[in-house]
């Protein structure tokens, strides 16, 4: 793995840990005032709290920002100065230089853009059962928020972004469906 790749996943952990002790605290505060009846979903909330902190220091946080420019003029960029969207889908992935030179950039990249939303789709559904057919479509807002706001920023937008995050969101919500059948399965078979 790259350096790149590494200082990002750093970057993920610290966040998250962070975000888990919002969390954590808020959790806390809820069971002291017995507003906390359910600890299972007390506990996901945590976990969805400490996801989208590390979701949000890897996408709305320009790279500026922690590389030692703390002042607030990273975070400002005239809508649509230097405008550079990339509205071509898999773009990099087609351009034979790419994928002689930087294969294992575009890779992490797109591995990357994946992985990040899985937790969107597992955590949503799990969290509250209301949630599980518009868990999908809250992954595909959150990205294309995400992507939206990079414009004001100094990020560059992707298409290709949206499509792999909602990927994410599905593989993820793919996976809460595995988890309950194989539950509902189980529980079935310790009945009988």
């Amino acid at each position: 793995m790259t350096s790149y790749f590494n200082y990002h996943f750093i970057q993920f952990i610290l966040f998250g840990a962070i975000g888990a002790i919002i969390g954590a605290a808020v959790l806390i505060i809820l069971k002291m005032k017995d507003r906390l009846s359910d600890l299972k979903k007390g506990v996901l909330f945590v976990l969805l709290i400490a996801y989208l902190s590390a979701l949000l220091s890897q996408t709305l946080i320009p790279p500026q920002f922690f590389s030692g420019d703390f002042s607030l003029s990273a975070f400002h960029r005239p809508i649509l100065s230097d405008f550079n969207l990339n509205l071509k889908f898999l773009l990099i992935v087609t351009d034979k230089w790419y994928m002689t030179h930087r294969f294992y950039y575009v890779f992490e990249e797109y591995f990357a853009n994946i992985i990040i939303f899985i937790p969107m789709g597992l955590l949503l559904p799990t969290l509250n059962k209301n949630l599980k057919r518009t868990a999908i479509p809250i992954g595909l807002a959150v990205s294309t928020f995400i992507e939206l706001y990079q414009l004001c920023i100094d990020r560059q937008p992707d298409l290709t972004d949206i499509v792999l995050n909602t990927v994410g969101t599905v593989i993820g919500y793919l996976l809460y469906v595995i988890a309950i059948n194989i539950h509902n399965k189980l529980r079935k078979k310790h009945q009988t």
